[in-house]
């Protein structure tokens, strides 16, 4: 069900992922060094070619879809993001990883990708539920998630261990199908 589509709206374009997304997705990565905080988990610049390679394959075997979001203003790579978790059968899909470099950071950039993925999960393929996890330590995401309009539902404890050992507890979020039509005239009024 995975179809490499571009996704175009205000400020980015979503491409999938390729060889030439390279260059600006280790700019990215290094912007604020963001690829360092323990509440992610982001493979250091000089790694960056083997996540394309790795998003690339895992397209092919349909596990998840891996965008590069493109700045129209600057048509410069800010970062990535991904449909990952797929379950058609189940009618649900989980946003995410996303990292998008620190310049953007409080811009329409990160807000407008998951609107983007949304509406095409929703309106596109017809799922019932997106789904979002967040370390628990990540506060400035788990922000950025219930300012979409998501719901918290719970905790998954001790779910990772992060590279720097620290066991992780995740904060799941979702919206349902049922929720999409509000909150895509929320998103489209602060984006739009």
């Amino acid at each position: 069900m995975f179809k490499p589509r571009e996704l175009t709206g205000r400020y980015i374009r979503l491409e999938a992922i390729a060889e030439d997304h390279l260059p600006g997705l280790q700019t990215a990565i290094s912007d604020g060094d963001i690829w360092q905080s323990d509440v992610v988990t982001l493979p250091p610049p000089e790694l960056m070619g083997d996540f394309v390679t790795t998003a690339s394959s895992a397209f092919e075997n349909t596990s998840e879809l891996v965008y590069a979001i493109v700045d129209l203003s600057t048509q410069r790579v800010a970062g990535a993001t991904a449909y990952t978790q797929a379950s058609f059968f189940d009618e649900r899909v989980e946003i995410g990883p996303t990292f998008i470099g620190k310049s953007w950071w409080g811009s329409m950039i990160n807000k407008e990708s998951k609107y983007l993925l949304m509406k095409h999960a929703f309106e596109s393929w017809d799922l019932n539920r997106v789904e979002m996890q967040v370390d628990a330590l990540n506060h400035r995401s788990r922000k950025a998630v219930l300012s979409l309009g998501a719901k918290e539902e719970g905790i998954l404890r001790n779910h990772m261990v992060m590279p720097s050992g620290r066991v992780r507890d995740t904060v799941i979020y979702s919206i349902l199908n049922s929720e999409w039509l509000d909150i895509k005239r929320h998103l489209q009024s602060l984006l739009y």
